[in-house]
């Protein structure tokens, strides 16, 4: 899936942002975890730290069918998310968006190799290894389109 264009706000004024093509960069490049934050049945908040895959103004999330963000995106499909670092040069992207649980498998072991990839360069490690001995349909991916990104850099120049 191809996202439509993502509205961009500065989190501060005075605080420069970044562009789009620095977003692509930064989410692309980036092994920072996302925070995900979900809403179960009964109302309640949970954040989810979570490896990503960025592609095309989509994020997407690889987990368990039953996992507790996989089963809160069932009544709740709305969720924030943040992605930002925790040292210099601090910056970073968060957002609201739709968020929907992809059935297909063979996408989903698509996806999951690349984050594997991502954040550990290879599929030679037990991650990898799970993804070869997972059941079939047991895990799935969750695809997360932005309405609108805020973003902050702080040390950049504007």
């Amino acid at each position: 899936m191809r996202a439509q264009p993502v509205k961009i706000y500065d989190a501060m004024q005075g605080v420069p942002g970044m562009n789009q093509t620095e977003i692509e960069e930064f989410l692309t490049g980036s092994q920072t975890l996302l925070r995900l934050a979900t809403v179960d049945q009964k109302g309640e908040p949970a954040i989810h730290p979570v490896w990503y895959y960025f592609q095309d103004n989509v994020i997407y999330i690889w987990t368990s069918k039953t996992s507790r963000k996989a089963r809160n995106m069932i009544s709740k499909n709305r969720v924030y998310f943040s992605i930002d670092t925790d040292s210099q040069p601090y910056k970073g992207v968060k957002g609201k968006a739709t968020a929907s649980i992809l059935n297909d498998p063979f996408r989903t072991l698509e996806i999951a190799k690349k984050i594997v990839i991502k954040y550990l360069g290879n599929l030679d490690n037990a991650y990898g290894k799970l993804l070869s001995v997972a059941k079939p349909g047991s895990e799935t991916v969750i695809e997360i389109v932005p309405d609108f990104y805020t973003v902050w850099e702080y040390g950049k120049r504007s």
